[in-house]
Formats: C-alpha cells, structure tokens, sequence
C-alpha cells in the first residue's frame, strides 16, 4: 500500500462561514443577561383567565358542561379466570364482577379421556374437583345477575 493514501490534507478544504454576530439587546453593562422586571404582584388576571377553582369563586360568563363518560362494555372475550370491572346490565351499576366455577363441557372430556387411558379407580373424578378445566361465571356482586361466561370449550 502506499502512503500517499492514507494522507488527507487540510488545506484543499475551504473554511467554514463565520458565525454571525451575537445579539446582545438583553445583557447589562457588567455583561450579566437580564429579562426585565418581575411582573407586578396585584395585577388583575388577563380577559378570559379567571380563576378554574370554584374555592376561589364563581366565573363570571361561561358556561359549565359535563360530560359523562363512556362505560366500559368488555367483549366476549374479555371473560376470564379474573374478575372484571364493567357496568352491570341489570342494576346499571359500574362493578368488579365476581366469579364461579361451573362443571361444562371440558371436564367431562377429559374425564372421559381418563377412563379410556385406564385411570378407572377414581382418577377420572379429578377433574370435577380441579377450577381449571371448569367454565367460569362472571356475575354482578350486588343483583347477582349473570353478566358473562368463559367457556373453556
């Protein structure tokens, strides 16, 4: 390799522009920067700002809307093992559901599934007895009215 590669020479390339001159419009005479005096202390509020808490009196002019906002209504699928919180259909009341075990179609499955591999002797009860294979019902605290089910077939 030669050596001519490797050098790079500075003086082919042009300088750079100058910056251009600072504005010095706010620096004082012993070269500090000042922004102007502290805004009075009893100046009366701008048009349109007045106070936003009601502690401190009402508004004059302007009009309080409210808006009620949109409930929470989970899909199907939402439902699982976990309580949730939604707004019951039947007393119209925003809760955390609560949530039971019913026997459904995965446990006699697989109870079936049981006998046929042999495990006769009481095994095959094991998943009446197990929350994991059942369906789970999701119903309001209050009414007690169902509001879902997660179907686990």
């Amino acid at each position: 390799m030669s050596d001519d590669f490797l050098q790079v020479s500075v003086e082919d390339k042009p300088a750079p522009p100058p910056y251009p001159p600072a504005d010095n419009s706010n620096e004082n005479d012993q070269g500090q920067f000042s922004y102007g005096a502290p805004p009075p202390k009893n100046r009366p509020p701008e048009e349109g700002y007045g106070p936003t808490n009601p502690a401190y009196g009402p508004r004059s002019g302007g009009t309080t809307v409210i808006i009620n906002q949109p409930t929470f209504v989970p899909p199907k699928e939402a439902f699982n093992e976990e309580p949730i919180r939604m707004k019951c259909d039947a007393c119209h009341q925003e809760v955390l559901t609560s949530i039971h075990y019913e026997t459904g179609m995965m446990v006699y499955l697989i109870s079936i599934v049981c006998c046929v591999l042999g495990l006769v002797a009481g095994c095959c009860l094991i998943p009446f007895c197990v929350n994991i294979f059942k369906d789970v019902i999701h119903s309001c605290p209050n009414c007690r009215h169902q509001l879902g089910v997660m179907r686990r077939m």
